[in-house]
């Protein structure tokens, strides 16, 4: 597991200033990695900082991007948007839900912001909903 060299940001000046360290491989969605990331905010203070309810506006987003198919938000919301998939997966006892498909978006979206190849590209993804695999789903 990366060790993470700084506080969990609990503001939005925090999260803005964190110096977010990571490789391609440490934010893989097959490996549980980039819930470390997702965690490196606390996203229920920020929410509240920026006046959204957390799973509300994440349901708002979730559907604009599959309708439009492109994440148009910034750093900091498609980190607040891992944070709740993290605790969707940790937490969630309802109906199946299937976090991979956004989960999987959201990674591929940091890291061409970033800069950085993403090598759990669309081969990984088709590989993992073959198998039957990873984050698929949760009940």
């Amino acid at each position: 597991m990366e060790d993470w060299d700084f506080d969990i940001a609990q503001t939005v000046a925090q999260a803005n200033a964190q110096e977010t360290k990571f490789t391609n491989y440490e934010l893989n969605v097959e490996t549980s990695i980039w819930l470390s990331y997702a965690y490196t905010l606390d996203g229920y203070f920020i929410a509240d900082e920026m006046g959204i309810d957390l799973l509300d506006w994440g349901g708002e987003k979730i559907h604009t991007y599959r309708v439009s198919k492109e994440w148009q938000l910034s750093l900091l919301e498609l980190r607040l948007l891992l944070f709740l998939f993290g605790q969707l997966a940790e937490n969630y006892f309802g109906e199946t839900i299937d976090i991979f498909e956004i989960v999987h978006s959201i990674l591929t979206e940091i890291h061409n912001r970033k800069g950085i190849i993403y090598k759990g590209g669309e081969e990984t993804y088709k590989k993992i909903l073959t198998n039957g695999r990873g984050w698929r789903k949760w009940a």
